[in-house]
């Protein structure tokens, strides 16, 4: 049995990442500090998980039935998480005004 309170983690990485595209498909100027802002939360909740499954895996503790298959797409989805960040990264320093140059 799952509650709200255990989920909410996910709910709001699920929010973030929704907000975050409705601004992107808006062509918002506020888009791209809100998809870095997005992935890197929904990154840094899928690093956590990721690397407990990887562990648990090692240590041979605590495997479910399928662990091997519930691994492989962590990975997947971690690897996704981190490219996305990486490329949001990118677009915001790009998207981002540059000071003028100095003369002299």
């Amino acid at each position: 049995m799952v509650n709200v309170t255990t989920m909410l983690e996910d709910y709001v990485a699920g929010g973030l990442l929704l907000v975050a595209g409705f601004l992107a498909v808006r062509a918002r100027p506020s888009a791209s500090l809100c998809l870095v802002t997005a992935w890197a939360y929904v990154t840094g909740m899928m690093t956590s998980s990721f690397w407990s499954q990887l562990e648990a895996s090692v240590r041979g503790v605590d495997l479910e039935p399928l662990h091997s298959a519930v691994l492989v797409f962590k990975i997947l989805l971690w690897t996704t998480c981190v490219a996305s960040l990486v490329r949001s990264l990118r677009r915001a320093a790009a998207a981002s005004p540059r000071p003028p140059a100095d003369e002299g």
